[in-house]
């Protein structure tokens, strides 16, 4: 949704033909299901009335694969939501 500056990536899951206030609703119970299934503790912010979820990659500790599974959590959360 924005340029990726630094560390920080800001995006959302859109699984197409929801209204923006459907997208803002959906990206906001992903990110509480992903925090509560103790996967990851993303950040959130808006961006031109869009709600993102946002992922700072700072720590050393992180792998590539720990950012693949965060994908594939969200992704999978985000069907699971879909009614």
């Amino acid at each position: 949704i924005a340029p990726i500056g630094m560390d920080i990536v800001c995006f959302r899951y859109n699984p197409g033909s929801l209204s923006q206030d459907e997208l803002n609703a959906l990206n906001k119970e992903i990110k509480l299901q992903i925090e509560e299934r103790a996967i990851a503790l993303p950040g959130y912010t808006t961006i031109s009335g869009m709600y993102c979820i946002r992922c700072a990659i700072s720590s050393h500790r992180v792998t590539n694969e720990d950012f693949d599974e965060f994908v594939k959590s969200v992704l999978i959360i985000g069907k699971e939501l879909i009614p």
